[in-house]
């Protein structure tokens, strides 16, 4: 009996404890302006992306790592096994994320930046299904994180906001093959 208490006090991982609250983490929207205009309405294209990062280094000015995910599916057919979908409150704020990204991995010190690809969702545009010009969106959002791209905070007019929160670092596989990794280069500055 001792031993089979020992095997099983082996085998269970130790729960580890939240750095940051996840309650109190930022939700936000940017909309990254690309330099394309798939929708020919006389703007270029901006791409909605949903933030959720802790609260407490902001408070410090301290900036943290980038989880990123770029997907046509946050409103139509959702994500996951369960096809959650993204919500907003009734100011328009990020509400619910879906998949686990948020909430394991936001109380661990990252920010989580999920992405509307062109014309699905809230972002403008037109969708050029995995073509090149979606593959530069992608890449638009990751030189944003990185501060050699403009964001607004509206779809349309809006003021600037950068992400100076961000190390400037997007480490997600979606990323990396969204912005067409390894065929191209990463943008510079970008550790995949």
């Amino acid at each position: 009996m001792r031993s089979l208490l020992a095997l099983l006090l082996v085998a269970v991982p130790p729960v580890e404890a939240p750095l940051y609250s996840y309650e109190n983490a930022i939700r936000e929207t940017a909309w990254v302006e690309l330099d394309v205009d798939l929708d020919r309405d006389g703007h270029r294209d901006r791409l909605a992306a949903d933030i959720i990062r802790p609260s407490e280094p902001a408070a410090d000015g301290v900036k943290v790592p980038v989880l990123m995910d770029i997907s046509p599916y946050y409103a139509c057919c959702g994500r996951g096994n369960e096809a959650q979908k993204k919500t907003y409150d009734a100011e328009g704020r990020p509400a619910g994320f879906p998949l686990y990204y948020d909430n394991h991995f936001v109380p661990k010190g990252y920010a989580v930046v999920l992405v509307d690809m062109a014309g699905t969702n809230r972002s403008t545009g037109c969708m050029d299904r995995g073509g090149p010009k979606d593959v530069a969106a992608g890449a638009q959002v990751v030189n944003w994180l990185n501060g050699r791209a403009r964001a607004y905070t509206k779809p349309f007019g809006g003021e600037q906001v950068s992400a100076g929160w961000s190390t400037g670092r997007s480490a997600s596989g979606a990323s990396r093959t969204t912005a067409g990794w390894p065929t191209a280069s990463p943008p510079r500055g970008c550790a995949a």
